[in-house]
């Protein structure tokens, strides 16, 4: 089997005899079966090599990955660190602008209910005259329940807003997001999922902390709902 001694040097671009190299081992351990002492001591000799070419592409792109992840990083660093600012003052001026629009709203809805209460209160007040009018000019008691039962119509001034939206902002928009209130509100949230009033979605198992657990206890695991399960695999003790 080929060697990987000087094949391959750190950055630049990847030579093409590791291509070649990877490309072979990739094709062998597709086909090959392991059902005899040689098929499973090629495996095991196939296993060791890849093992080294994986080192070896690891070690020619990590120079390129160090300068690339410290350059990466100092751009995310600077951006945020400008950006920080502003978006506290956008915070800050859409949380002010929406309130403001809001309580101004409020304000104008209030006044127009008051106004559409004195229009429906004088629009009764004038049916009642006019019926008062019309029993002393001597309507029939069906033509005065027909004047009771009439729809009261009236129109309300409409109130002008109390002040100008600015058209550089959009209308207030409602964001709405939810919070476990703690180990309480999480063990409230997990009897109801238990109990069939709130969907399983809700509730995302800790697979990091079932893993150990598994690790831990193995076959003695015993955990509702859960199984711990083992599979094989072998490490290379050596490169080639």
């Amino acid at each position: 089997m080929n060697t990987l001694s000087d094949l391959s040097s750190p950055g630049g671009e990847m030579p093409a005899e590791i291509l070649q190299v990877r490309q072979e081992i990739v094709e062998r351990a597709k086909t090959l079966q392991i059902v005899d002492q040689g098929s499973y001591d090629l495996a095991a000799e196939s296993l060791a090599f890849a093992a080294s070419l994986e080192k070896r592409i690891i070690e020619h792109y990590e120079p390129l990955r160090v300068t690339a992840k410290g350059a990466y990083d100092a751009v995310l660093e600077a951006k945020r660190k400008d950006l920080e600012p502003v978006l506290e003052v956008k915070s800050i001026l859409s949380r002010a602008t929406a309130k403001f629009d809001l309580e101004q709203q409020r304000l104008r809805d209030a006044e127009q209910a008051k106004q559409d209460e004195w229009a429906s209160a004088k629009a009764a007040e004038k049916r009642r005259q006019e019926i008062e009018n019309a029993k002393a000019l001597g309507a029939s008691k069906e033509e005065v329940k027909e004047m009771k039962a009439a729809p009261i119509t009236f129109v309300s001034p409409e109130i002008d807003p109390t002040h100008r939206r600015s058209k550089l902002v959009s209308k207030p928009v409602e964001r709405w997001s939810a919070q476990v209130l703690g180990d309480d509100g999480l063990m409230l949230l997990v009897r109801a999922v238990a109990a069939g009033k709130a969907q399983l979605q809700l509730l995302l198992p800790n697979q990091v902390a079932l893993n150990k657990m598994a690790c831990a206890f193995k076959d003695n695991m015993n955990l509702p709902g859960v199984k711990a399960s083992c599979e094989y695999t072998t490490s290379v003790r050596g490169g080639l």
